[in-house]
This record gives structure tokens, sequence and C-alpha cells, in this order.
């Protein structure tokens, strides 16, 4: 459990070590899980680009680093995890399938 205090800072570290530190974003929180969700813009504040390189294994070796650091519950990443969440064309034939074109996201 981090405090609402803690959690931006540790929000913002993850974006400065991703290379986010000087663009625009938003840190939201579910207060039922303790979870946080964070949308950054690639485009920074200069007009340069954050490097899409490399993403998921970047973001799930600092999201590691930072689960260690504070003491979180440390998580599978999204390589090692079982369940995947479903992409556009499992979507597409889930709402073929059920009739139902509200689950498919875009």
């Amino acid at each position: 459990s981090i405090s609402k205090e803690k959690m931006p800072a540790i929000a913002e570290e993850y974006l400065n070590k991703m290379g986010f530190g000087n663009n625009a974003y938003f840190i939201f929180r579910h207060l039922d899980t303790g979870h946080c969700h964070i949308m950054a813009l690639r485009n920074r504040l200069d007009s340069t680009v954050v490097s899409d390189s490399n993403y998921y294994q970047r973001s799930d070796r600092i999201a590691k680093e930072l689960e260690v650091k504070y003491g979180m519950e440390q998580v599978n990443s999204s390589q090692e995890s079982q369940v995947k969440a479903p992409n556009k064309d499992d979507e597409i034939e889930i709402s073929l399938r059920t009739g139902n074109s509200e689950t498919i996201r875009f």
C-alpha cells in the first residue's frame, strides 16, 4: 500500500527513467486496487520525440526495479504473464461471436 503522496513520486520516477521527464502526462490511480495508470505523450515539450524502441522490455525492467526499491508487490512481466490482454483480433472474434460490438476498443 503506497500513500497518495508517494504514488505520484514513484510514477514520476518511472516516467523519468523511461525518457518521459519532459513530456505532458497524466497519472490516475484506482482507489480500490491501489495501482495506477500513466498516460504520456511521446512528443516532448521541446518538440523531440521519446523513442519507442524496446519499449515493453524497458518498461518491464524499470517497473521491476521500482517494485523492489519501494517494496511493492512484484508482478510478472508482460512476457511472463499467463493471462494476456485481448488484442484487436481477439476483440473482433468475441464481438462476432457474441453480437456485442461494444467490446471492440480502438
